[in-house]
């Protein structure tokens, strides 16, 4: 006999989907409780994937939720047929019996909302659930030209203002619905050199130079004059510990990490095929490729990359 689908499962796919949050809970497995009119589900998040499966399957009757989300079938199919977000959504503690945070909460209110969602919450909501919510964070370099901050999350520096929608035309992801130039740059130091250096590098793009990519070296200042085994540089990679994207408004923006490396380190970056490139200007720099690569292209490149890198000798000599 043909084993039918459950409908409930395929509606709740369909709502949780559209408003492209659940990449916030992409940081670590986690499980979140679903119950609609008696029936339990669960709502599985592993690897930045996400997916609907009924409570008590054989591989999840030990789950222990989160926490629970409650609504009704009649107001889940309403929100999908109208594209509305769903009404007379409650959320209740899990089996620990821990109320889930203030912003938690409102993140995973958004899975069940349809968009246009509030630009506020990129700073509000988005940052602190993917950088930490234990503490307020810090404004550390702000511009006196535009709506564009540097914050401090703890041990990260994330620039907040290249997406917003009237930064300026995305040259980078042109064929993509981005919202601004389509990314914010990210960087985890709290060496005062490399904060420097990466407060510059936000002024350059912010003055409308070139965007800076996944797969990009960039050089501090005064380099011939810093030992090879210091901090001379950054990498541009994908996110190493973050979804690759986040919702802004009605359309996403990307991440773009740089990471600080070594002046040995660098120099492997300059020979290495996958981010070879030409220097150019006075800013010494590989020029962003005009057309973006798949995801997964950036990523395995990243991998290759830091693979290579890892497997330099000791830095600690004398040069």
């Amino acid at each position: 006999m043909e084993v039918h689908p459950n409908l409930t499962v395929a509606v709740l796919s369909d709502v949780v989907h559209r408003s492209g949050y659940l990449c916030l809970l992409g940081v670590q497995p986690q499980q979140i409780g679903i119950r609609v009119d008696g029936e339990t589900f669960l709502l599985n998040v592993k690897d930045g994937q996400a997916s609907v499966s009924l409570h008590g399957q054989s591989s999840d009757k030990a789950a222990t939720p989160l926490y629970w989300i409650e609504c009704s079938r009649s107001a889940l199919e309403a929100a999908r047929n109208s594209g509305k977000s769903v009404e007379g959504l409650a959320i209740k503690p899990g089996v620990a019996g821990k109320s889930i945070h203030p912003i938690m909460e409102r993140v995973s209110r958004r899975f069940f909302e349809a968009p246009p969602f509030p630009l506020d919450d990129r700073d509000e909501l988005i940052y602190p659930a993917l950088l930490g919510i234990t503490s307020s964070p810090t404004v550390f370099w702000e511009s006196k030209r535009n709506v564009l901050r540097i914050l401090r999350y703890g041990p990260y520096l994330v620039t907040s203002g290249l997406s917003e929608p009237w930064f300026r035309t995305p040259q980078l992801f042109s064929s993509e619905k981005v919202s601004g130039i389509g990314y914010e740059l990210l960087t985890k130091s709290t060496d005062s050199k490399v904060e420097k250096e990466f407060t510059s590098w936000v002024e350059h793009v912010e003055r409308g130079g070139e965007d800076i990519a996944p797969g990009n070296w960039l050089e501090f200042e005064a380099i011939a004059t810093i030992p090879k085994g210091e901090m001379a540089g950054f990498l541009v990679v994908a996110p190493l510990d973050l979804p690759p994207q986040f919702p802004v408004g009605t359309s996403q923006a990307y991440w773009h990490q740089l990471v600080p490396i070594t002046g040995l380190e660098l120099e492997a970056a300059k020979c290495y095929s996958a981010f070879k490139g030409e220097q150019t200007g006075i800013e010494k720099r590989r020029p962003a490729e005009s057309t973006p690569q798949s995801k997964e292209e950036r990523s395995k490149k990243t991998v290759q990359l830091l693979q290579a890198l890892d497997n330099l000798p000791d830095t600690d000599e004398e040069f």
